[in-house]
């Protein structure tokens, strides 16, 4: 639990004692690096994540639901030991249990710094909204009229 509470953590690489678990069961796969079970007391929406640290090496996120159906997967193809920040929008998905996972190249580390989970739309999200049900609104308006 230490990403989500903003304590650092290098996760063994595939070469290190690491995981040996690939990326859908192929044999020539990216590894394991982590996989987080998401809990909540009742059903809620999640908006985003954010996953700070370094070392992604052609890393593959991928969201789950309480089932482990795959709800989303994306690609982060940027490598190096550089710090960095990553952030999926794109969602809401709604549901009381999900997993986080990532795989990756990593043969010695992975350095993970911060994991937030966002179950609340951003600012401008929520006004974007606002303008596109005020738009459906008024389009029922002048089709009544």
């Amino acid at each position: 639990m230490a990403p989500f509470s903003g304590v650092s953590v290098h996760f063994r690489g595939h070469q290190q004692g690491g995981s040996p678990e690939r990326l859908d069961g192929s044999s020539s796969g990216p590894y394991l690096v982590f996989r987080f079970q998401l809990e909540f007391s009742e059903p809620a929406p999640l908006y985003s994540f954010l996953i700070e640290g370094a070392a992604f090496n052609g890393a593959v996120f991928r969201l789950l639901d309480e089932n482990e159906i795959e709800l989303e997967r994306d690609y982060w193809p940027v490598s190096g030991n550089i710090f960095q920040t990553i952030v999926y929008e794109g969602m809401p998905f709604y549901g009381q249990q999900f997993y986080l996972e990532e795989y990756d190249w990593s043969s010695h580390w992975r350095y993970v710094s911060n994991i937030e989970v966002n179950t609340i739309p951003e600012p401008g999200a929520a006004a974007l909204l606002g303008c596109g049900l005020i738009a459906l609104y008024m389009a029922g308006l002048r089709r009544r009229g």
